[in-house]
């Protein structure tokens, strides 16, 4: 099996939900010349090829001599069912197969169109009484390849002490030990039949839905229809595929069991019912057992092969005879060789005997029961029992089936022209503001993009959207021809520099690619001011503060990013403290303008001037006109006027009068004392200085 490294990414990666029914809409759809590949590892040189034969000289396992489209061809469904049609081939190209861990020998077997239609209901329902699942197909992935379960249709067998394909059905071997040679970087094979298909994780479809992961290798050749692949190189690290556990999103559906419940990725909420909660990894329930002879059946083991209501012993396990007893735990046979060496412990994990939980999850707001792929915490290696458990949580109707007998509706056929189609392309930080991509921008992740619909650049309920990814790619359906505006929701703190929106044309439900569009961050602007820490009165000033859009550094130094002057002349001296994006000047004396002895500016009008080119932000220097470009200094006004208590600018008696007569004649610390009408900050309001200054300006306006 191949491991893969887990890595801690900067940004979040895509997540599309479908718009319509996800049994319906979740489905991967053939699109025109995206044909079906094989790598051949006789011919690894010569590069994927449409059409193969089975290495196995003179054998027919596995042939398809007429290049055929990749995932579903053709969607239609009932009020009961969805039918899918396709030949069980992945758009990510398959192979090269081998039968050693050392890559020497071919393996024998190859796909082969099956050509099939696979009825899938709409209402699934939780079983009471579990079906176990079988040898062949137990689900479909939204690409149209099988999911089979964790048996590889070994078992061992006492009579002759070894494991094969006619053992007692007792111990069965998990092919992830039995076969993992045989697998490719999507980690499927194919037996005899040419029946593609998954028994652990379907790594590459997960890289291909953006489920929190990415590739390292050649995407041209692995992902010739997915361009937007994740695509991050890893100096010295060997394995394909890297999960990103960092601002992760809930995994979209991979597929299907044939009890109609979806199988999710590895990532889920963290409480099944909350969609607000965090994203974590969802854990298996299962564990190695701890035994050194395998003489009995773990309880989940029992049930699927004997049914829900099979009797368990003291030890909660289900008693063999001799006959059935499986080889004693050794180098051979070591523990997790069989799928019976594990055991169930309800609560040990996020998920139940059936690998899964009852959830709510986008597709899916109200909830449904889901089954999620399970992966090693440490290396991202998969967990038993990888997808689906050892028996169904619903009741598995599923089915191939020859022809469609009842009347349904055709949701996509290849064969059909299409109207409208994909549009996909990047968002990026557009660091130089020149409204192109340059080499060293990178994507912008977590930015909603929508079809503007009714054009009136609002996202309205109902319009199509998708989530940028971590290379800032995004995918997006639109179901109509001809010009469609694709806008996006600008983060804040950015701007847009291409235009929006943008007009793209689709057609004939072909892709559109390369559609990018830049994001800038905002230069720090002013957001807010404050005279006296928001108080009316303007009797006396003593400070200001100013509130940016972020926080902000001087190289200049802090004294020089601000002035404080009169309107008619002179200046104001101050000291200045940054608390997070507040600056607080205090006025000083030391500037032309001597302060009064209550520490207050002299009567008179005053501007704040913010220096642009002294105040730096993320986005550049100071936008002081709000007008998006950076470089515009910013002025703040404000004004001082002794007995002006409610700050109009005038001292009259409606207001100041009456408020300065309440105060008159008190003293600190008196409830009635206003230190604001104190002119010389003696602690008294009195007639002798208070009151005539207060009546020289009676009447006046500043």
């Amino acid at each position: 099996m191949k491991r893969f490294k887990l890595l801690n990414p900067l940004t979040l990666e895509d997540r599309l939900v479908p718009a319509g029914p996800p049994i319906i809409d979740a489905w991967l759809k053939a699109s025109p010349g995206e044909f079906a590949r094989v790598m051949d590892e006789r011919q690894l040189a010569a590069g994927p090829t449409v059409t193969w034969n089975t290495p196995q000289a003179g054998g027919t396992n596995g042939t398809n001599t007429i290049a055929a489209l990749g995932d579903n061809q053709k969607i239609s469904y009932s009020a009961n069912n969805v039918y899918l049609q396709n030949p069980n081939f992945s758009s990510s190209v398959m192979g090269p197969w081998y039968i050693d861990p050392a890559t020497l020998t071919p393996f024998p077997n190859y796909p082969s169109n099956q050509n099939r239609i696979f009825r899938i209901t709409r209402n699934p329902v939780a079983a009471t009484s579990h079906t176990a699942t079988a040898l062949g197909a137990i689900g479909l992935g939204v690409n149209g390849v099988s999911y089979f379960n964790m048996q590889d249709g070994m078992s061992y067998s006492v009579a002759t002490g070894t494991v094969g394909g006619k053992g007692s059905g007792f111990w069965n071997r998990d092919a992830r030990v039995g076969e993992g040679a045989t697998l490719d970087h999507a980690l499927a094979h194919q037996p005899q039949s040419g029946e593609y298909h998954y028994h652990t994780e379907p790594v590459a479809l997960r890289a291909q839905l953006r489920d929190n992961i990415a590739f390292h290798g050649d995407a041209l050749v692995t992902f010739p229809s997915d361009p937007n692949v994740i695509v991050t190189p890893v100096s010295g690290d060997t394995d394909l595929y890297a999960e990103y556990t960092n601002e992760l999103h809930h995994s979209p559906i991979l597929g299907y069991a044939l009890d109609g419940f979806p199988i999710y990725g590895p990532y889920g909420y963290a409480s099944p019912t909350n969609q607000n909660s965090a994203i974590e990894q969802m854990t298996s329930s299962f564990r190695l057992r701890d035994i050194t002879v395998r003489q009995s059946l773990p309880g989940f083991a029992a049930k699927a092969k004997f049914g829900d209501a099979v009797a368990f012993n003291a030890n909660g396990e289900y008693s063999l005879t001799a006959a059935n007893y499986g080889p004693a735990v050794s180098a051979t046979y070591p523990l997790g060789y069989f799928i019976e060496d594990y055991e169930y412990v309800a609560g040990l994990g996020t998920l139940d005997m059936y690998n899964g939980r009852v959830t709510k999850t986008p597709e899916y707001p109200n909830g449904t029961f889901a089954y999620f792929t399970t992966l090693h915490s440490d290396d991202g290696d998969a967990v038993f029992p990888y997808n689906v458990g050892r028996q169904y949580y619903g009741v598995p109707n599923a089915a191939v089936v020859t022809s469609i007998t009842e009347s349904v509706t055709t949701h996509f056929d290849i064969a059909s022209p299409q109207s409208g189609g994909t549009v996909r392309g990047t968002i990026f930080f557009d660091t130089n503001g020149n409204a192109q991509r340059d080499a060293s921008e990178l994507g912008y992740s977590n930015v909603i993009v929508y079809i503007d619909g009714n054009g009136n650049g609002i996202l309205d309920n109902g319009e199509t959207t998708a989530i940028t990814g971590l290379d800032g790619g995004y995918e997006i359906p639109t179901s109509t021809n001809g010009a469609t505006k694709l806008r996006l929701v600008v983060p804040t703190g950015y701007t847009q520099t291409t235009s929006n929106p943008q007009d793209v044309y689709v057609s004939g439900g072909n892709a559109i690619f390369g559609v990018t569009v830049g994001l800038r961050v905002l230069p720090p602007t002013v957001t807010g001011s404050q005279i006296n820490g928001g108080a009316a009165q303007r009797s006396r000033v003593t400070e200001a503060s100013i509130t940016l859009s972020e926080p902000v550094s001087f190289p200049s130094g802090i004294a020089n990013a601000f002035a404080v002057n009169r309107i008619g002349g002179g200046s104001v001296a101050f000291s200045a403290m940054q608390a997070g994006s507040v600056v607080t000047l205090t006025f000083t004396n030391g500037g032309t303008i001597p302060l009064e002895a209550s520490g207050s500016v002299p009567d008179g009008r005053y501007q704040i001037t913010l220096v642009a080119a002294n105040i730096q932000g993320s986005g550049g220097v100071l936008d002081g006109n709000g007008n998006g470009v950076a470089g515009d200094d910013a002025i703040i006004s404000f004004h001082r006027l002794f007995g002006d208590f409610n700050g109009d600018a005038t001292v009259d008696g409606s207001t100041d009068f009456s408020q300065f007569g309440t105060a008159f004649g008190s003293s600190s610390p008196s409830s009635l004392y206003r230190d604001f009408f104190d002119f010389n900050s003696d602690g008294v309001i009195d007639g002798a200085i208070d009151f005539v200054h207060f009546g020289a300006r009676f009447g006046s306006t500043i």
